[in-house]
């Protein structure tokens, strides 16, 4: 991984750019198939301040962030600013070894040439799911229907999901992010942590629990790579409150209660 910066003097509508192969001296090359690259976005940000407790905004100043990898064909550049491009190759595990050349070519108002290369060595990693390396980044499945406009929960979701996934597993990632029930967090994100089990209290007072997303989704999740464990989400949520469908009222219904009182004892033995 490598990054490339594009500074500008005056305003570029469509910044756009194209890689070549790279190739060594005795013929071998990289196929395109393994080199990808984005345009970096920027977000605003400001101290973590050690912690998520007191965020006073007037207290912490704000600034731009590096942080997303944007895949498009294109970006518009404002002038006086710079425009990072980051590059990815993956290096194929039968390639031998040896010096690859390449070339990025940059297309403002003309086209610039940057030539760049890489030493391939004669070492192979095992395959991700083979690495002992333990990543545990939270998955916000919520958050990639709302990005790309599709219904949560639905074909068109689990299919834009699995880009996502499918990297975190390739980067070591060894737990799957499980809410059991609704909103865990609070809803101290921008998006909603929707439970992927149903509660439901009968109006004969016993209580019924739907795994069928929740058993959908950890399989779709497993499939992609992800198998070590399943971390649910959670019995000490933020509030200590616990929403479920009431029959009896025909509505979604919370109980608060503190953790080890009756209540709570009571509410996560059936459920467990």
């Amino acid at each position: 991984h490598t990054q490339l910066l594009v500074w500008t003097n005056q305003t570029i509508p469509a910044l756009t750019y194209t890689i070549t192969e790279p190739s060594s001296a005795i013929g071998e090359t990289i196929p395109g198939s393994a080199i990808s690259a984005g345009f970096v976005r920027y977000v605003i940000t400001d101290e973590f301040a050690g912690g998520c407790g007191y965020r006073k905004p007037a207290d912490f100043d704000s600034s731009l962030s590096p942080d997303a990898i944007d895949i498009v064909p294109n970006i518009p550049v404002e002038k006086n600013t710079v425009q990072p491009l980051w590059l990815s190759v993956q290096i194929p595990p039968d390639i031998a070894a040896g010096v690859y050349n390449g070339t990025i070519t940059i297309r403002a108002d003309q086209s610039y040439q940057l030539p760049f290369s890489i030493r391939v060595i004669n070492n192979t990693l095992p395959p991700p799911s083979a690495w002992s390396f333990d990543l545990d980044l939270w998955q916000h499945p919520a958050a990639i229907a709302r990005v790309h406009g599709v219904p949560l929960w639905s074909d068109e979701h689990f299919s834009l999901m699995k880009p996502y996934y499918t990297m975190l597993a390739n980067a070591g990632q060894k737990n799957i992010t499980a809410s059991i029930m609704e909103e865990p967090w609070g809803h101290q994100t921008y998006d909603d942590f929707p439970s992927l089990i149903k509660w439901t209290k009968k109006k004969n007072g016993t209580w019924v629990y739907d795994y069928s997303l929740f058993d959908k989704y950890i399989s779709f999740v497993m499939s992609c790579g992800i198998t070590k464990r399943i971390n649910c989400y959670s019995m000490v949520p933020w509030a200590l409150s616990f929403r479920y469908y009431d029959e009896a009222t025909q509505k979604d219904t919370a109980l608060k209660a503190a953790v080890g009182s009756p209540e709570y004892n009571t509410h996560w033995t059936t459920m467990l």
